[in-house]
C-alpha cells in the first residue's frame, strides 16, 4: 500500500513540475523626462506579462503614456496593448496595437497605429543610473509617427521573471 501511495505521489510531483508556467513581465509607473528636451515630462503606467506553459505562450497587458503641453492646449496620450513580448534579466520590449490621441482646443483627434516600448530596469543593476523608458508610435497610413525616450525620474519600473 505504501509503495503504491509513494508511486502516485511521485507521478503527481512529475505532473506538477512538467506543467510549471513561467511568467516574464514588466511593470511601471512614473514620470519620464525626454532625452531631447528636459522640459518634456511624460507620465507612464504599464503592466505587461508573458505566460509560457510548455509550448504555449500568451501575452497580456498594456498601458498608457501621457505628455501634457505647457499651455495645456495640445496634449498627447497613447494607450496600448501588448501582442509580442521579450525580455532579458533587466530589459523588456513589447509591440502591439495602440491609439494615439491628440487633445487640442478643437477637440481630440485619434490615430491608430503600432506601439513599440522598451524599458531598462537599471536600479536592479546597482549602477546608480535611473531606469530608462522609450516608446515609438507608428501611425497607420498617416504621418503622425511619434517617439519619446528618457530616464524615469519619479516612480520606477521593474522587469521580472518567475516560475509558478
Amino acid at each position: 500500500m505504501k509503495t503504491k501511495l509513494f508511486a502516485l505521489a511521485a507521478v503527481g510531483a512529475l505532473f506538477v513540475v512538467a506543467y510549471a508556467a513561467t511568467i516574464d513581465g514588466a511593470i511601471g509607473r512614473g514620470v519620464v523626462v525626454s532625452s531631447a528636451n528636459a522640459d518634456a515630462r511624460a507620465k507612464i503606467d504599464f503592466h505587461v506579462r508573458k505566460y509560457t506553459d510548455g509550448e504555449r505562450s500568451r501575452v497580456v497587458g498594456g498601458g498608457s503614456f501621457g505628455l501634457p503641453n505647457r499651455d495645456a492646449s495640445r496634449r498627447v496620450g497613447i494607450r496600448f496593448n501588448a501582442a509580442r513580448f521579450s525580455s532579458t534579466e533587466h530589459t523588456a520590449e513589447w509591440v502591439g496595437p495602440g491609439k494615439r490621441v491628440i487633445f487640442t482646443n478643437a477637440g481630440p483627434r485619434e490615430v491608430n497605429g503600432i506601439v513599440s516600448v522598451a524599458v531598462n530596469d537599471r536600479r536592479r543593476e546597482n549602477t546608480g543610473d535611473p531606469d530608462a523608458f522609450s516608446i515609438r508610435f507608428d501611425a497607420e497610413g498617416t504621418a503622425h509617427d511619434f517617439a519619446f525616450r528618457g530616464p524615469v525620474v519619479e516612480g520606477g519600473l521593474s522587469v521580472f521573471h518567475r516560475t509558478e
